[in-house]
């Protein structure tokens, strides 16, 4: 008879192996694992509702929005020196992406 199981690894990186009865052969097989963090961040807003900054392990990105009657709103996104710009049409849908690296995407 053959079983495969599938059983989570500690944190320690440790798997127990219990057999009961007769005497059996065990073939165990360690592919990988990884061990989830978690991640705590933190949002500013303007009155509008609009995000201003995002606090979290790697620091504080500021967020400036413009926005002019009839106009597209442009949000500017900045970490550690580099912006990227994003463009939002009518409605506030997502139109562009400009990458710090002057790539652009397009939605």
């Amino acid at each position: 008879m053959t079983d495969t199981v599938l059983v989570p690894v500690d944190e320690s990186g440790r798997v127990r192996v219990a057999v009961a009865g007769a005497a059996s052969d065990v073939v165990i097989d360690v592919s990988g694992w990884y061990v989830p963090t978690l991640t705590t961040w933190s949002y500013t807003y303007d009155g509008d509702g609009l995000r201003r900054t995002r606090t979290g392990p790697s620091g504080t990105t500021s967020f400036v929005w413009s926005q002019a009657e009839g106009l597209a709103m442009v949000l500017t996104e900045t970490s550690d020196q580099h912006s990227t710009y994003y463009l939002y049409g009518p409605g506030g849908l997502p139109v562009e992406q400009i990458n710090p690296d002057g790539t652009v995407w397009w939605y």
